[in-house]
């Protein structure tokens, strides 16, 4: 009996993928890693983005890629005993509109609105504002991330002739980072074979969970495995084309679909 094409292989799956999707892809022969829950708080060390923030005047422009970034730096501006009306000496860029809403709300005012989380995308909503990419140039931003975030704009940022410093703000495991240390590199050191995607949600939570608008860096190698075209489309918005889409919409098909994209 020839040998499952899923046997040796290891998936990626969110930990609110269905148990049975998890079971189907078990009973072929695949590994199954789950991603563990996203818990969001407050940076363990903050002495670097204090300091920051104590010296805010040594920046042009502050960039937040997500709300939670928008959350704990003010949090930790407030705590620090400064005004939010302090920021209004800085240009502010949004990363997608959930995170332009959320500086408004908070009366942060909003400049430069990226549509896409790119870094190039991120880069080109600053150049057209500022009127070229030239303008970037000997301009300082300052990036409130999480602990564990892969720092994908900075090198961007540097190739513009810009400099940008990454603060750790938030974390998104509780208790550290150090599994996604591990995972991470795990993924990057070919110990994963395909990510599976159940749903819009599990695209989102994967993304949070390591601090970024773009999932092509870290997972770029991988295979992507989407139920359905919605989830297929909020992969795609994260960077990542989907290479294994079953015909049904049902877990049955998709693990099915991945057999036999590795048996070819």
């Amino acid at each position: 009996m020839p040998e499952d094409p899923l046997a040796n292989r290891t998936a990626l799956v969110a930990f609110e993928a269905s148990a049975d999707l998890q079971q189907e892809l078990a009973l072929r022969g695949l590994r199954i890693i789950s991603l563990p829950e996203v818990n969001v708080g407050p940076a363990q060390d903050s002495q670097l983005l204090d300091e920051a923030i104590e010296n805010l005047y040594g920046y042009d422009w502050l960039v937040f890629i997500n709300t939670h970034a928008v959350q704990f730096f003010l949090q930790r501006l407030s705590q620090l005993g400064r005004e939010i009306s302090e920021i209004d000496s800085l240009r502010v860029c949004a990363v997608g509109e959930p995170t332009a809403r959320a500086l408004e709300l908070s009366h942060v005012h909003v400049d430069v609105i990226s549509d896409r989380g790119d870094p190039g995308g991120v880069i080109d909503a600053l150049a057209t504002y500022l009127g070229g990419p030239d303008e970037l140039g000997r301009l300082n931003f300052l990036i409130p991330q999480a602990a564990i975030g892969q720092d994908y704009l900075k090198e961007h940022f540097a190739e513009a002739g810009a400099r940008a410093d990454v603060f750790a703000t938030y974390q998104t495991v509780a208790g550290g980072d150090s599994i996604l240390t591990r995972l991470r590199a795990l993924i990057l050191g070919g110990g994963v074979d395909c990510v599976v995607f159940g749903d819009e949600a599990q695209v989102q939570a994967l993304a949070s969970l390591f601090d970024t608008n773009y999932l092509r860096p870290l997972l770029g190698n991988l295979s992507v495995a989407c139920l359905d075209e919605a989830t297929e489309i909020a992969a795609r918005r994260f960077g990542l084309e989907t290479n294994i889409r079953p015909k049904q919409s049902s877990f049955t098909a998709l693990a099915q679909a991945i057999s036999d994209h590795f048996a070819n």
